[in-house]
């Protein structure tokens, strides 16, 4: 029993002296594998005068001059130990700027550099759990034409964690589960001056992303989860957090799965100045009964809540859909809503019937045919004839410099409620009438067109819009339609008529200012 004791003690001290040893041999084995490298070197330089005249005669004018050098060098697909370990890339930027203004009776110069890097790295890219990081940081000098110089950095930081399908759920019996997580911050500084007066802007932003979803034989379930929690320093009204998260889930079934049900519920809240809560469901079903016979039910909920205003509107359709043969389409459908609001309510009904025909011609030619008719019985049972719409959703047409712009949902717009916001990456900045938007009135409709000289918004930028609209508070009426057309197709010229009208009547009252016909004839020719 001595003899053992004496020999666990040897054990103990030799692997308690090769301890050392071991940790020398960890680092004399690490091991970093430089990628490609990078390098940019440039020049600029601009000059720029603007000359205005006002309606008196009085002119100024303004004149600067910029002159910069850059250089950028950088390094991607460097690793550490292996590739499969973690790889990355790493640039860092300088600037040297010296610009140069004057006008309206005063001279500013300045000179001053600009560093910026640039990080980002993946570990674990060959397994199912891979991480992301990123971190990058930018100075930014930019002179205006104008004679003013905007002096900023922007900066943000990252990680992002994934999960793909054939990870550790897969191996827990739960295959086709999936997931990612994100969670970034940024921080965005500028300073715009101009012949001694400035504009500094100082926002900081903490964004949270939750997304996942699990697939199953004929089934699909979705969920996903966003916190954004905006500071302005500068500006504490600006100050907001909001939250959103949507649970969608979609289901084939049905002996040959040609039924489709699809369901998503999805929750909105904003506090700040702009405080509001959004609730919505929609519902969708679809199903084949034949080859060329197709049914389609749908159901949509949404409830608002800005203030002491909330409304809560619901919607229901079914339509049928066939075709026979190859020639005759039909469609046929109803719908029903209401929408209920602080103010009272308003309540729709109706229906639409239509079939389009085509046919082939001699010398490889189309002929076609359509009509379509529809009833729309609307009752407003209101205690005020102005309605409020919140963050109705708008995606302008690009370019912005085409004007053409988009009209809001309601007719009899009330132009002085109108707001407009760009809330491009959560975030949610007012734009100005003639500054940033114009607005146009065409008939009873209100069109708004963004502009490109705007600095708030750019193309693509998602925009919502708050108004106030009028109506009759106990107008009961019906809305007839019909159109029809015809024309022929051939591969080098095509030609067709089309014709559409559409009535609104009153019925519990002689007349009504809300209401207007309608009626339309166009001729359409092409050459191809």
């Amino acid at each position: 029993m001595k003899t053992a004791r004496r020999c666990g003690a040897w054990v103990w001290l030799v692997a308690l002296l090769a301890q050392p040893v071991q940790a020398a041999s960890w680092y004399d084995s690490f091991y970093m594998g430089l990628g490609a490298w990078s390098a940019e070197v440039g020049l600029r330089y601009m000059n720029g005068q603007q000359t205005s005249t006002a309606a008196s005669g009085d002119s100024a004018s303004t004149q600067t001059n910029a002159f910069g050098e850059t250089f950028r060098v950088g390094n991607s697909g460097f690793y550490v130990f292996s590739p499969l370990l973690f790889t990355g890339g790493l640039s860092v930027d300088l600037e040297l700027a010296q610009d140069k203004g004057s006008g309206a009776g005063n001279e500013s110069s300045t000179s001053g550099r600009a560093v910026g890097y640039a990080f980002d790295g993946t570990f674990l890219s060959e397994k199912p759990y891979p991480v992301m990081v990123a971190a990058h940081r930018n100075q930014t000098r930019t002179l205006q034409s104008y004679g003013g110089f905007t002096v900023g950095s922007n900066q943000s930081r990252g990680v992002v964690f994934n999960l793909h399908p054939d990870g550790i759920f897969n191996d827990w019996g739960y295959p086709w589960t999936e997931g990612r997580l994100e969670m970034t911050q940024e921080h965005n500084q500028s300073t715009t001056t101009s012949f001694g007066q400035s504009l500094v802007l100082d926002e900081e932003s903490k964004n949270f992303n939750f997304n996942t979803s699990k697939g199953f034989e004929s089934a699909d379930l979705r969920f996903n989860y966003q916190l954004n929690d905006r500071i302005n320093h500068r500006f504490s009204q600006g100050n907001f957090q909001s939250k959103a998260a949507e649970l969608d889930y979609s289901l084939d079934f049905g002996p040959t799965f040609n039924r489709q049900f699809d369901s998503k519920l999805a929750y909105q809240s904003r506090d700040g100045q702009s405080a509001a809560t959004t609730w919505s469901n929609s519902e969708r079903l679809h199903l084949d009964h034949a080859r060329k016979l197709s049914t389609d039910y749908s159901f949509d909920a949404i409830k608002m809540t800005s203030g002491t205003s909330t409304s809560l509107a619901r919607n229901v359709r079914a339509s049928v859909s066939h075709q026979l043969y190859q020639n005759l389409h039909s469609t046929a459908s109803v719908n029903a809503g209401q929408t209920r609001l602080s103010t009272g309510a308003t309540r729709a009904w109706g229906g639409q019937l239509g079939q389009s025909y085509s046919h082939s011609l001699p010398g490889k030619g189309t002929f076609m045919a359509n009509w379509s008719g529809g009833l729309q019985h609307n009752r407003n049972q209101l205690d005020s004839p102005f309605v409020q719409v919140l963050d109705e959703a708008h995606t302008p047409p690009t370019p912005l410099t085409a004007r053409i712009g988009f009209l809001l949902n309601q007719r009899y717009v009330v132009v002085a409620s109108i707001r407009v916001f760009n809330v491009k990456g959560g975030g949610r900045t007012e734009l100005f009438q003639g500054v940033d938007f114009d607005l146009l009135a065409e008939g009873n409709q209100t069109r708004i067109v963004p502009l490109a000289t705007s600095l708030l918004v750019a193309d693509g930028d998602p925009l919502v819009v708050s108004y106030t609209y009028q109506v009759d508070p106990n107008l009961e009426s019906d809305t007839k339609s019909r159109a029809f057309g015809v024309g022929v197709d051939y591969r080098w010229i095509n030609v067709s008529y089309g014709h559409q009208d559409s009535r609104q009547i009153p019925l519990n009252q002689s007349a009504s200012s809300f209401l207007q016909s309608s009626s339309q004839d166009y001729v359409q020719m092409g050459l191809q």
